[in-house]
């Protein structure tokens, strides 16, 4: 008979109240870098666009 022995995960140990860590999640993207994403994207789709219009006639 084998017997499974599962310890405790770190964030999990008892009496463990030294650990203070701070948590700063991603609050999403800067209005910059999102802004100059979307202007290449508008100009990569008028460029097909265009290209297709060319070709259509």
């Amino acid at each position: 008979m084998s017997l499974i022995v599962r310890r405790a995960s770190p964030e999990r140990v008892p009496g463990d109240h030294e650990r203070k860590e701070t948590y700063n999640p991603a609050k999403g993207w800067a209005k910059g870098p999102l802004f100059i994403i979307m202007i290449v994207v508008v100009l990569c789709a008028a460029f097909f666009l265009a290209f297709a219009l060319v070709l259509a006639l």
